[in-house]
């Protein structure tokens, strides 16, 4: 696993573009300095609501550059250990120094498939 991987998983979330998507009522609330985060049953629809809040972010003119997501069921992450986790960071922020320390979003749809030991 390296840098230049998460680099190039990042900008491929950058330059697609959002799906279509049928609006859902799940209102999601923010807390100062804390994580978001969305869970459900598998197939509940976890990813199509964080679509959905990303497309709320554009209508606020949030840019996607501002937007760190990883899909980690991504077939180039099949090796990933949690020990790799700190790249994600390291990547974002080499692609945008000026925006480190400005906030987080990280989706970690997958996190029981990370290996404990590499």
């Amino acid at each position: 696993m390296n840098l230049s991987l998460f680099q190039k998983i990042i900008k491929d979330f950058q330059i697609r573009l959002l799906p279509s998507l049928t609006q859902r009522d799940l209102k999601l609330s923010f807390i100062k300095d804390m994580s978001l985060t969305i869970v459900g049953a598998r197939r509940g629809g976890k990813t199509y609501r964080t679509f959905q809040l990303l497309h709320d972010l554009a209508r606020q003119e949030v840019r996607k550059e501002n937007v760190c997501r990883i899909q980690f069921n991504d077939h180039r992450l099949r090796s990933i250990s949690i020990d790799h986790l700190h790249l994600i960071d390291e990547a974002f922020y080499s692609l945008y120094p000026a925006k480190q320390m400005k906030g987080r979003f990280l989706s970690v749809p997958n996190v029981t498939k990370l290996s404990l030991h590499g």
